[in-house]
């Protein structure tokens, strides 16, 4: 049975979320708009989890600063080892990392090209600025990305707050994608080894075939909590999508075990509704 437009999507979003569906993904328009605009998002969001050890102790001011950049360039040397180069320029809170061909797991896609980190002492933590031009990740291209993150460490949680972003992103196909936050995007991690996150935000994207086609959604992602190899836990309409106009909307619900709900509604009418299997593990 073919599944609803934007249906396809939210099977996405768990990926997304690392919690990828075993039900197959339809080869729809949809599925292939979400895929681009979800790989940019999860490349943007590892370049800030991937320097969080930054703020392992606190940063007042330039000097502990310096320090949490010589942690960032640890961890980044850590988790790629000789695929990345790493310049740190502690006296200036910067950090350059070049990745070539560089993979975080064996899922994801191969990255190549050049993130610039900026580091400087906030009353809320630890402001970082991020950018990247023409970043291969795998076919794909994101040819623009500027974001900046507040990281802090309080009670053994390790908080990044997503407080601007913009990403232009090609995908494999040529198809364009645009994207910007709505709302400011929170992550809670605990123990950087144990896998446990949570997840909160919300972002517009808009697309441009290559036929000049132009389209896009919203994407609001709330009260998302997991632990790798475990489900989420349970959370209603914890991912919602909305097309521009308004008028269709699709919301997914978890229930703690390895299957997700999805209801899809068209001008408020409830058009379908259906379930998908999570890989958990």
């Amino acid at each position: 049975m073919r599944r609803p437009p934007l249906a396809a999507p939210l099977a996405l979003v768990a990926t997304l979320l690392a919690c990828g569906p075993e039900d197959p993904v339809e080869d729809t328009g949809e599925a292939a708009v979400a895929s681009d605009a979800i790989d940019a998002t999860v490349t943007e969001g590892r370049i800030f989890l991937h320097v969080l050890r930054a703020v392992d102790e606190p940063t007042p001011d330039a000097a502990a600063t310096g320090r949490g950049v010589l942690r960032a360039r640890d961890q980044l040397a850590a988790l790629y080892g000789s695929c990345v180069s790493l310049r740190a320029d502690a006296g200036q809170g910067r950090l350059s990392a070049t990745f070539t061909r560089c993979r975080s797991s064996e899922r994801s896609p191969a990255v190549t090209g050049t993130v610039d980190y900026t580091f400087a002492p906030s009353p809320a933590g630890l402001t970082v600025q991020a950018s990247a031009r023409q970043f291969a990740l795998g076919p794909a291209t994101v040819e623009t990305l500027d974001a900046t993150a507040t990281l802090r460490l309080a009670g053994g949680i390790r908080e990044v707050t997503m407080t601007a972003s913009r990403y232009a992103y090609r995908g494999a196909l040529g198809r364009f994608v645009e994207s910007s936050l709505l709302t400011p995007t929170v992550t809670l991690r605990g123990d950087l080894t144990s896998g446990c996150f949570s997840y909160d935000g919300g972002r517009r994207v808009t697309t441009r075939e290559v036929d000049g086609r132009e389209g896009g959604y919203t994407l609001s992602i709330a009260g998302y909590q997991r632990c790798l190899t475990q489900c989420p836990r349970a959370a209603m309409d914890a991912v919602v999508l909305t097309s521009l106009d308004g008028a269709r909307v699709l919301r997914g619900s978890f229930s703690g075990l390895a299957t997700g709900r999805w209801v899809y509604t068209v001008n408020g009418v409830r058009a379908a509704a259906g379930t998908w299997r999570l890989n958990c593990g």
